[in-house]
């Protein structure tokens, strides 16, 4: 569930009983503010926005998986998700996010995470390899092996970005 913090009376208020559908009863998968101020919420169910009008709405997808388990903004303030299967992009005229590139399938290994770099590259980690794609073009640029099946990933603010194994941190 969601829980809203109120600095106010410093304490904690149940939003899943005060904000009905499209966020309760879901498993919430990450939160973001973005660049513009707006709280995004992903949940296993979909994407959605909170509203100048104390609410929040349900952002439709049009992709395969509503499985929303990363919430990513670019230098342009282009607001991403990951779904496990794949990248979508927030387009603002039409309030829906589209597909923009599938991150299963024949050519392309799992991906555990998605990251945006400083310089606007897309990095999709996963346990075989690092992909660094042209975020404007979604061009492949580069391909790096990974060794001892890394589990987890991290970036720094510089674009630094971690990999932790079986065998070490890298």
């Amino acid at each position: 569930g969601l829980k809203r913090y109120d600095i106010r009376t410093k304490s904690f208020e149940d939003a899943t009983d005060i904000y009905s559908n499209p966020i309760s009863e879901v498993s919430i998968r990450s939160i973001i503010t973005d660049s513009k101020g707006r709280l995004w919420i992903s949940t296993v169910n979909g994407m959605a926005l909170y509203t100048d009008k104390d609410d929040f709405t349900r952002i439709p997808m049009e992709t395969q998986s509503r499985n929303s388990v990363q919430i990513l903004e670019d230098n342009a303030g282009r607001i991403f998700i990951n779904t496990s299967v794949s990248l979508c992009e927030y387009n603002e005229e039409r309030g829906v996010f589209e597909e923009k590139m599938l991150l299963v399938g024949q050519d392309a290994p799992p991906v555990s995470a998605c990251f945006i770099t400083p310089d606007n590259d897309l990095i999709l980690a996963g346990a075989l390899s690092l992909r660094r794609y042209d975020l404007t073009t979604m061009q492949l640029e580069q391909t790096v092996s990974l060794d001892g099946f890394p589990t987890y990933f991290g970036m720094t603010p510089q674009g630094i970005l971690w990999v932790s194994s079986h065998s070490g941190i890298m």
